[in-house]
């Protein structure tokens, strides 16, 4: 977040929570490196907060987001089969 330039940087995937007290900070991290010309998908889960990753057994969009993660680090290895539990 901090350097001076973020061209070339690794696409990223960017997942924040609506309640989360460090969202404001992914949201500038996305912005940055889309502004750089970084390939970024950012999502914003509504009704979340910090930790949600915690919280997929009592929380679908935690699932949610958690299968979201799962998908784009998959993604970003190349892997074309699904993870299960």
């Amino acid at each position: 977040m901090l350097g001076s330039d973020h061209r070339g940087v690794a696409p990223a995937s960017v997942l924040t929570c609506e309640f989360d007290p460090l969202r404001d900070e992914g949201d500038d991290y996305a912005a940055k490196l889309a502004s750089a010309g970084v390939v970024v998908k950012h999502t914003c889960y509504p009704g979340l907060i910090h930790g949600a990753f915690s919280m997929g057994r009592v929380a679908p969009s935690a699932r949610a987001m958690m299968d979201d993660a799962v998908a784009a680090i998959s993604s970003a290895l190349g892997s074309a089969a699904p993870i299960t539990e």
